[in-house]
C-alpha cells in the first residue's frame, strides 16, 4: 500500500511540475553576443542559452545572434535602453565612462587566472551594483586570456618598445605605450587588420584568442607574453526584461549563469593554450619575458595604478585594499610545513609567543593568515597575533583560544556567517567536557556555548569567499571542531587551504570533496 501511495505522490509531483510549467508565460530573448560564432565568449553565451533553456523547463528561449549582428552600437548601451534584451560586453571598453569598469583592464595587478578570479569576487558586489545604474542585470563574467604583446620581433628590454606604434584600446594602454617609450593608437578592433597591413601601426596589445581570430601570423611575426592584464567579458540582461520574468525563470538564468561562469574560468586556460598552439603552428614565434624586463613593466603598472587609484571612489579603492590583504596573506603559508603541537605552554609549562612561519598546525596556520591580513608591518603582525591568538591579548596557556569559536566569541574582527550559506543547525556544546566527566585540557574551564554549523550537502558554496574560515564541526562531546582551515577560490572551483597531518604541510583539497563525509562546517568570515 505505501508503495501504491508513494506512486501517486510523485505522479502527481511530476504533473505539478509540468502543468507550472505550461502555465509558465513564455519568455524569448536575444542576446547580441559581440564576437564571431567560434570566439570562445560566444560559444559560452551559447552554452548559456542552452542550460536556461533547460533549468527553465523550456520557458525561456534565448537565441544568441553573433558579430553584434542586432546592433553595432555599444552593448552597455543597447542593452541599457532595451534595443536588446541581453548582451555582452568587454566591460573596460563600455561608454560608460565609469571607473569601476577599468580594473581588469589595469596592467600587471594580477598574475595568473587565479588571481583574477579573486579580484572579480572582491569586485564583483560593485559591479552588480553599478550594472542597475544602467538598468541591467549582471548575470556572470568571464575572463578573456591574458593579453600580450604582438609585434615583428621579440621584446627584451624596455628599449625594444622604442619604435613600436601600438594598437591601444583604453587610456590605460595608451599610458603604457608612452611609459614604455612607444606610440600608441587607438582604433577599433574591426581596423587593427587594415592598420597592421598599411603599416599604421606594427603592433598590438592583446589576447591569444584575439590573435588567433585575427590571423596575426600573416602579419606579424612575434608574441611576447609580458601578461598584460587579464580582462572582464561581462554578460547583463535588461532590468525591465528581468522583472518581468516570474521568480522559477530568474532562478533558472542564475543557476544557468553560475554553472557557465564555472566552466569559462575553467576552460580559459585550454582556450589560451590551444589559441597558442595554433598562433605557433602558423608560424608565429612565442616568447617570455626575463625577471628584469618584469621589473621595469611593473615600475611602470605601479604609475599607471597610483594615477587611476589618486581620483578613484572610495568603493575602488576598498577594492584594492581588499585584494591586496589576500594577494600578501593567504599565498604566504602555502606548502608551509605541518607540525603538530607548535605552541610552547600548558599547565605545567609557561606559554611563549612564537611565532613560525615554517611550521604550523591547522590553528596557528589560520591565526597567522589571519593576523597577515589586518598587518602592514612585523610589529602590526605581532601585535595582531597576540590579538587573534590570546583573550584580551594576554600571553597565557589559560588565555589561549584553544577552541575554533573562541575566535567568534573574543575577537571583534571575525563573525560568524554560517547561517547566512543555507538551512544551518544549533546545538550546545560543553566545551572542553569529556563524555566521561574529565576535561580534555587541564586548568582550562567547561564552557557552555551554542554552536552554529551547516551540513555538507546544505552548504551554498557560491556565497563562501576567498580567505574564510573553515572548522570541520564533530559530534564529540566537549568539542567545538577536529579540523580548520580556510577557503580559496581557483578559476571557479572552491579549495580548502589547511594544514594536513597526512601530506605534512599546508596543502590545497577541493572543499565539496573534503567535507563531503563529515558532519558538518562552521565558516567565520574576517571584518
Amino acid at each position: 500500500m505505501a508503495e501504491i501511495v508513494e506512486t501517486i505522490f510523485k505522479t502527481f509531483f511530476l504533473l505539478a511540475v509540468l502543468i507550472s510549467s505550461l502555465c509558465a508565460d513564455k519568455v524569448n530573448i536575444n542576446f547580441n553576443a559581440k564576437y564571431g560564432k567560434d570566439n570562445f565568449h560566444t560559444k559560452g553565451a551559447v552554452r548559456f542559452a542552452s542550460l536556461v533553456k533547460d533549468y527553465s523547463n523550456g520557458t525561456i528561449n534565448i537565441k544568441v545572434f553573433d558579430n553584434s549582428y542586432l546592433t553595432k552600437m555599444d552593448n552597455l548601451r543597447a542593452v541599457q535602453n532595451g534595443t536588446v534584451e541581453m548582451a555582452d560586453m568587454l566591460m573596460p571598453l563600455t561608454s560608460s565612462g565609469e571607473k569601476l569598469f577599468e580594473i581588469s583592464a589595469l596592467p600587471f595587478i594580477v598574475t595568473s587566472y587565479d588571481n583574477a578570479y579573486k579580484l572579480y569576487q572582491i569586485s564583483k558586489p560593485a559591479y552588480e551594483k553599478m550594472m542597475e545604474k544602467f538598468n541591467q542585470k549582471f548575470l556572470y563574467s568571464t575572463v578573456w586570456p591574458v593579453s600580450g604583446f604582438y609585434s615583428n620581433k621579440k621584446i627584451t628590454s624596455i628599449g625594444d618598445f622604442k619604435d613600436m606604434k601600438t594598437r591601444t584600446y583604453d587610456k590605460n594602454t595608451v599610458d603604457f605605450i608612452k611609459y614604455a617609450g612607444g606610440k600608441a593608437i587607438v582604433l577599433p578592433w574591426a581596423e587593427v587588420n587594415i592598420a597592421l597591413k598599411t603599416n599604421m601601426v606594427n603592433s598590438v596589445i592583446t589576447s591569444s584568442t584575439s590573435g588567433n581570430d585575427g590571423k596575426f601570423w600573416e602579419v606579424l611575426s612575434n608574441f611576447t607574453k609580458i601578461n598584460y592584464a587579464f580582462p572582464l567579458q561581462a554578460v547583463t540582461i535588461n532590468l525591465d526584461s528581468w522583472n518581468s520574468m516570474d521568480k522559477a525563470q530568474q532562478d533558472a538564468i542564475l543557476k544557468a549563469a553560475k554553472v557557465i561562469e564555472e566552466i569559462q574560468w575553467d576552460a580559459v586556460k585550454i582556450e589560451d593554450k590551444n589559441a597558442l598552439k595554433k598562433m605557433a603552428k602558423n608560424g608565429m614565434k612565442i616568447s617570455n619575458i626575463d625577471d628584469k624586463l618584469k621589473q621595469e613593466l611593473n615600475s611602470i603598472a605601479k604609475k599607471i595604478l597610483d594615477k587611476y587609484l589618486d581620483n578613484s571612489s572610495s568603493e575602488i579603492k576598498y577594492i584594492f585594499k581588499q585584494y591586496k590583504k589576500l594577494d600578501t596573506s593567504l599565498t604566504q603559508l602555502l606548502n608551509a610545513k605541518y607540525k603538530a603541537h607548535t605552541l610552547i605552554g600548558d599547565a605545567n609549562t609557561k606559554e611563549k609567543l612564537i611565532i613560525d612561519f615554517n611550521n604550523v598546525d591547522c590553528l596557528t596556520f589560520i591565526d597567522n593568515i589571519e593576523a597577515l591580513k589586518h598587518s602592514k608591518s612585523f610589529k602590526e603582525f605581532k601585535t595582531n597575533l597576540l590579538y587573534t591568538r590570546y583573550k584580551d591579548s594576554k600571553i597565557s596557556y589559560q588565555t589561549r583560544k584553544h577552541f575554533f569559536s573562541d575566535w567568534v566569541t573574543f575577537n571583534l574582527n571575525i563573525k560568524d556567517i554560517t547561517c547566512t550559506l543555507g538551512d544551518c543547525q544549533k546545538t550546545t556544546k560543553y566545551l572542553n567536557n569529556k563524555i566521561d566527566g574529565k576535561v580534555y585540557l587541564k586548568e582550562i574551564p567547561i564552557v557552555k556555548r551554542e554552536i552554529y554549523y551547516i551540513k555538507p550537502q546544505d552548504i551554498n558554496l557560491s556565497k563562501l569567499s576567498s580567505g574564510d574560515y573553515v572548522g570541520i564541526y564533530t559530534n564529540i562531546d566537549g568539542l567545538d571542531v577536529t579540523h580548520t582551515g580556510l577557503i580559496v577560490l581557483k578559476n571557479g572551483l572552491v579549495y580548502l587551504r589547511h594544514a594536513s597531518s597526512i601530506q605534512k604541510k599546508v596543502v590545497d583539497v577541493l572543499f565539496s570533496e573534503y567535507i563531503s563525509t563529515k558532519a558538518g562546517v562552521i565558516i567565520y568570515q574576517s571584518i
